[in-house]
């Protein structure tokens, strides 16, 4: 029951930094005088591409092991952000973990996408 709790607040944390995130910060990927920026559930649309997003919550500390991981397994054509959480979680054994929200936007792709699909389940653990 508690496990169920505390992967709820996380949850409810990554909402709502994608959506400071998006609010005010996702403007800034596609830029320029006659770019059209839509948003459809978690895709971003342009005439030319087609931009995806995937949002989660890691350890703080695998940040470097996440960013290494992907730009191996995407040859670099990703662009990840993190944000730390300010305040500690409480795990179902009572110790504070420090975790952060990564922001992963790539060119969508199938093979692209179950890649970082993969390397994201493994982080989640």
């Amino acid at each position: 029951m508690k496990e169920s709790y505390c992967r709820l607040v996380e949850y409810k944390n990554a909402l709502i930094s994608a959506e400071n995130y998006m609010s005010h910060g996702g403007d800034r990927l596609v830029t320029g005088p006659d770019e059209e920026l839509k948003s459809s559930e978690n895709k971003l649309s342009h005439s030319r591409i087609n931009l995806s997003n995937m949002v989660g919550i890691i350890h703080s500390n695998d940040k470097d092991r996440m960013k290494k991981i992907t730009y191996r397994a995407t040859w670099g054509n990703v662009l990840i952000d993190f944000k730390d959480i300010a305040t500690p979680f409480v795990n179902t054994e009572g110790w504070e973990e420090m975790k952060s929200v990564y922001f992963i936007f790539f060119q969508d792709g199938e093979t692209i996408r179950e890649r970082l699909w993969n390397i994201c389940d493994s982080f989640s653990g």
